[in-house]
């Protein structure tokens, strides 16, 4: 067998806000439930438990009985009576229709409106027509939905409605027909550009340290390296093997790589 339970109600401050004092009143069936509002006063004495602050202060202030409740509340019916008495704006209904007057659709958002609208029908209760709730719906809606409604020429209030928010479930976006998928996600083929080839080579041809001229393709490689084509230029044949022991030395490698018999030429 399933069981539930009703949650009490949520404690009432004084606060004058009539919205406010519905919902407290309405809670009430929590006593209900528990067959505590058939018992007369007690159901009055329960109900004092569930105030606070301000509400609290009123329900200690009134006269009192030999048992400890208020003795003008017989029932649950009377301390409701007495709660909206003290604590329920007179000018509720005043107030509720100055806003109803103001209303109106701020942007595309028409459910915003709709929502709003029906809060403050719901505070008049009674106290509106079906027919007054449809002209004030009208007159407060803007753009496409106001085009859309009077040309449906609906006769109640509900079914403005169902044209309004037919319009507003219009523009909503699709969603994704991919949303939901296993598949993961394609990425793009990666496109790389052909590399450029290496090269070792360094600078342009050397130049003769004595006649500051180019000599040809000769030159150093990455590596030190001494090009082997000969360059014709007069110097000294000595400080150019000098030149190049030195050089082989530093790239270790064998003298017999860098070093030819050279009588007028220089190898830089």
């Amino acid at each position: 067998m399933t069981t539930f339970t009703i949650p009490p109600p949520e404690a009432y401050d004084g606060k004058r806000d009539v919205v406010k004092i519905q919902t407290f009143v309405a809670s009430l069936r929590y006593l209900n439930f528990h067959h505590v509002a058939d018992s007369g006063r007690q159901s009055v004495q329960y109900a004092g438990l569930f105030l606070r602050a301000q509400a609290q202060v009123w329900y200690q202030g009134l006269r009192q009985a030999a048992d400890g409740i208020p003795e003008a509340l017989d029932s649950l019916e009377d301390f409701e009576q007495a709660l909206r008495g003290q604590f329920e704006p007179h000018d509720h209904i005043e107030r509720v229709r100055a806003k109803l007057r103001s209303a109106r659709q701020r942007g595309p958002d028409v459910t915003r409106y709709v929502e709003y609208l029906d809060e403050l029908f719901l505070q008049l209760g009674e106290f509106i027509s079906d027919s007054e709730r449809l002209e004030r719906f009208k007159a407060g809606l803007t753009g496409r939905e106001r085009d859309f409604v009077y040309y449906g020429r609906p006769k109640t209030y509900e079914e403005a409605k169902a044209i309004a928010l037919s319009l507003a479930g219009a523009h909503e976006m699709p969603k994704e027909a991919t949303k939901g998928s296993s598949d993961p996600p394609r990425s793009k083929p990666r496109t790389t550009s052909p590399r450029r080839p290496h090269t070792r080579s360094m600078g342009s041809p050397p130049t003769c340290y004595k006649c500051q001229e180019q000599r040809g393709n000769a030159g150093l490689t990455a590596i030190g390296v001494v090009a082997a084509e000969p360059v014709e230029c007069l110097i000294d044949t000595g400080a150019v093997t000098a030149i190049r022991e030195d050089v082989a030395k530093a790239a270790n490698l064998p003298r017999s790589r860098f070093l030819e018999a050279t009588s007028d030429n220089c190898r830089l």
